[in-house]
């Protein structure tokens, strides 16, 4: 099981946004048999808070919300 939270602050052309996501996820990790090598899999849910404040034609904007997400990941 991870917990897993985010950052990110971008900054263009006057305007500004921020996304904060954290996910709970959880991972199956197997070896393969005396290889060195493991495969992995596994899924994850949680939420993520976007913020974007700007400038448009008709005057500030500030846009704010938060957002379901869900995620797979695999590899090895």
């Amino acid at each position: 099981l991870e917990l897993e939270l985010g950052y990110t602050d971008m900054k263009e052309g006057g305007a500004k946004g921020e996304i904060i996501p954290l996910m709970a996820n959880y991972r199956f990790v197997a070896p393969v048999a005396e290889s060195g090598w493991s495969y992995y899999v596994g899924a994850g849910l949680g939420a993520a808070r976007v913020s974007v404040d700007g400038r448009s034609t008709g005057g500030p904007v500030r846009l704010r919300d938060e957002a379901f997400a869900v995620q797979a990941l695999a590899g090895a």
